[in-house]
């Protein structure tokens, strides 16, 4: 396995979006909202009104101003999915001086849903620089869902405080039905999961992904509340082709990663996991015979309980050239993962497995392991609430 193919760019035309407040309305034609001067006022109305992608050479974009947003978007139920296919890709990307805000509505549920009943209805869809915050529900949710959707990429967002609002529910920064395949995730930061620790124990988890073909890359998890930073889980289907490259998982109470054993090729590399409640590794066994699951060239290091624990006897995970020491990040309590010099991680990674930038879109010029490229003088690096290198405002 290596790194796996994006979808496609949007080359096509492209629809605005801004709140009301910066002259937003919805009440204006297709026409008129290719142009930023009168554009739509809602997302949803964007996504539900633009044509057939399949009609738009290059795909479609719909490009989402600076401001808060208070709606749930369904791409495949209440919005029309106008999915794709793999020439024709749905982008909606935020631009501006600082990302949209998704916010969470209150007594709905998740706040960005991909839906999809036999044939995928959500399918081929980007979702690129946004904010998306806030679930507090009665129910089980997530800040982003898939529910037997594909060919689905979050990229550069910033996930964070979703929690459920009662005992014995749970709450996902994102999660993956075992219906849908296909899920990337890349440059993308979730934390503050359940923060108050009020929902079911072991369930609440930064990111949870129970489909084939799915992929974290130059992303953080941290600090879920009550479970861990991510979760690949096949429940005994043998779900396959997963993998986990250039993360950060620390300072989760469960754990960094925790991983069905029943999944077929399942890869983790270049990734940190330090810091967090039990282990930094934690493998399971759950019914069904796995294969191919290796983790290496890894910086795991001061997890509670150890770096790796493998409940899964019969087929556990391949370690190979791992590391142990202190991942050296700029300041661990301030949550700056950024590397100073004298890391173990940089330059440490399988160069096989290095994609053209890092997190903040720095060009990556070495295998430096985790989601930033060390660059000299590290410990100048900006923190994750300030703007960073790249203009990339990744703070929340």
């Amino acid at each position: 396995m290596a790194l796996p193919a994006r979808i496609a760019e949007s080359t096509g035309t492209a629809w605005y979006v801004k709140p009301a407040s910066e002259g937003g309305d919805d009440s204006r034609t297709q026409a008129q909202a290719q142009s930023e001067s009168t554009p739509w006022a809602t997302i949803g109305h964007a996504i539900s009104t633009i044509p057939d992608l399949t009609g738009i050479t290059g795909g479609a974009k719909i490009l989402v101003y600076s401001g808060t947003y208070s709606e749930r978007i369904q791409h495949g139920t209440t919005n029309t999915a106008r999915n794709g296919d793999a020439t024709h890709v749905l982008t909606i990307e935020g631009y501006g001086p600082t990302r949209p805000i998704l916010q969470y509505v209150a007594a709905q549920g998740d706040c960005l849903s991909f839906y999809g009943e036999g044939a995928w209805l959500a399918d081929y869809i980007r979702w690129r620089n946004f904010e998306i915050k806030g679930y507090n529900h009665t129910a089980n949710g997530a800040g982003v869902t898939l529910y037997t959707a594909g060919h689905i990429e979050v990229d550069r967002c910033l996930i964070h405080d979703h929690r459920p609002s009662s005992a014995g529910t749970r709450a996902q920064g994102i999660y993956a039905d075992a219906a849908s395949s296909y899920l990337q995730v890349w440059n993308t930061l979730i934390h503050s999961i359940d923060p108050a620790a009020a929902g079911q124990d072991n369930l609440s988890h930064c990111a949870y992904i129970e489909c084939s073909d799915s992929y974290m890359v130059n992303c953080i998890c941290r600090d879920a509340g009550k479970g861990f930073g991510m979760q690949f889980y096949s429940g005994g289907a043998n779900s396959q082709r997963n993998g986990l490259f250039h993360c950060v998982m620390a300072h989760n109470a469960k754990g960094g990663a925790i991983f069905d054993g029943s999944i077929i090729d399942l890869e983790v590399r270049n990734s940190i996991f330090a810091f967090n409640g039990t282990y930094g590794l934690e493998g399971y066994y759950e019914g069904s015979a796995g294969s191919n699951q290796t983790a290496e060239y890894n910086v795991i290091h001061g997890n509670t309980s150890g770096d790796y624990f493998e409940n899964n006897a019969l087929h556990p995970m391949t370690l190979a050239n791992n590391l142990s020491g202190d991942p050296l990040f700029v300041s661990a309590a301030g949550r700056d993962y950024h590397l100073l010099s004298g890391s173990p991680a940089i330059a440490a990674g399988h160069a096989s497995f290095v994609p053209v930038t890092d997190l903040e879109l720095i060009a990556r010029v070495a295998a430096d392991i985790g989601a930033y490229e060390y660059a000299t003088g590290g410990g100048n690096a900006p923190s994750l609430n300030a703007v960073t290198r790249s203009g990339m405002r990744l703070g929340g």
